[in-house]
């Protein structure tokens, strides 16, 4: 059965356990944050972009709750910090789901408003933007969070060539909304990840899981990496909260990791 519902309703439960509402960052607008760098516009959609590309370039793929939530601002200028030019192509031209709405309905209805031929439209101009401004594919890294995940899995069917690699965050590879399995999709992957699956996210997708096992016979097979998390929750890097100490560490833990596996394999 597809299992991408039983985790998103997880993700639902998970959310009022792991980040009830008044203690979610993401429920409040970044109006403290105050971003180092600008919008812009490629193709039809708006964009985050920050810094510029001495090492190479980071395409940030938000969660299913949209890039103005959370803390995807703040990533993105992060990975900026460290020598990179990176951009966050507001996929759900803004729109995105409250936790409220996690497992329900609108999100499923939202995920199914952007398929496949959806993200392949959408991310073309923004692989154009990084070739012309003449960085190199091989220095091209992508980390989605969430559904962002299973966008930089399609990305790297789509555009291979385009890009290094892919770090992807709680993972949520939602295969099953469209009654398909996560294996396949898996097969045709044509890049090395770093997997961070959390408690609940898809059995698949853990250490030593039917994925890993998949792309042990790939040619990227040595550059790929799985790192457990599920001592912590689904969609924590982006959305829990870093005023506990606990959760902090466990978010500069991610995205230290995210940054290693960039400078091992995005290189100008």
């Amino acid at each position: 059965p597809p299992h991408s519902h039983a985790s998103h309703s997880k993700f639902q439960a998970m959310s009022k356990s792991c980040c009830p509402p008044d203690r979610v960052p993401a429920l409040e607008p970044q109006t403290d944050y105050k971003k180092t760098g600008e919008f812009v516009k490629i193709g039809k959609l708006t964009a985050y972009a920050s810094g510029e590309a001495k090492k190479g370039a980071i395409i940030v793929i938000h969660d299913i709750l949209g890039p103005s939530t959370g803390r995807h601002y703040g990533i993105v200028d992060q990975f900026a910090s460290e020598g990179y030019y990176c951009i966050m192509p507001d996929l759900f031209a803004g729109e995105g789901v409250t936790f409220a709405e996690l497992g329900k309905e609108p999100m499923f209805a939202l995920m199914k408003k952007h398929p496949v031929s959806d993200i392949k439209e959408q991310m073309a101009p923004v692989f154009a933007h990084l070739e012309e401004k003449k960085i190199p594919a091989s220095s091209i890294g992508l980390i989605g969070f969430c559904w962002g995940s299973w966008a930089v899995w399609q990305c790297s069917v789509m555009f291979g060539k385009k890009l290094s690699c892919g770090a992807c965050m709680h993972p949520a590879i939602i295969e099953g909304v469209y009654g398909r399995k996560i294996e396949p999709l898996a097969e045709k992957v044509q890049n090395p990840m770093l997997m961070c699956p959390t408690k609940g996210d898809a059995k698949e997708l853990m250490p030593g899981g039917a994925v890993a096992k998949i792309w042990e016979g790939k040619p990227f097979a040595k550059a790929v990496e799985f790192i457990d998390f599920t001592k912590t929750f689904h969609g924590f890097v982006t959305q829990g909260n870093t005023k506990e100490k606990e959760m902090a560490a466990l978010v500069k833990e991610a995205i230290d990791a995210a940054t290693a596996f960039f400078s091992k394999n995005c290189k100008m």
